[in-house]
């Protein structure tokens, strides 16, 4: 599941086309209180955050991040970015997270040369 937190009025119109993209539901939470609550209640894949809302105080980025758990942290300007060009960093994002995952499988399955 993916968390957006945008009040920008084209954060609506990016979840189908992220949802589209990336196979996974999306959550949509218009201010920084009820995001923090989101992220304290479930797992999320990824967290997209409005540039506009970090800027509102590094108390709420820091809350955000720290509640964040393993999930991706990403920011997008929501007034210049378009749904597609938001979906596609958000499925970037997971593409560099399966691959990183694949590798540190793989790390793990390989013995280690004795000095």
């Amino acid at each position: 599941m993916i968390l957006i937190d945008s009040g920008a009025k084209n954060a609506v119109q990016c979840i189908p086309v992220i949802q589209k993209m990336t196979g996974e539901r999306v959550q949509l939470a218009s201010k920084m209180r009820p995001a923090l609550a989101m992220l304290r209640s479930r797992e999320f894949s990824v967290v997209l955050v409005d540039q506009a809302c970090l800027e509102q105080g590094a108390s709420f980025a820091d809350a955000l991040w720290k509640n964040a758990g393993t999930a991706i942290p990403l920011t997008a300007n929501f007034a210049i970015h378009n749904a597609e060009r938001i979906a596609r960093e958000v499925r970037s994002a997971l593409l560099r997270r399966d691959r990183d995952r694949v590798l540190a499988a793989a790390s793990q399955r390989t013995p280690c040369a004795m000095n």
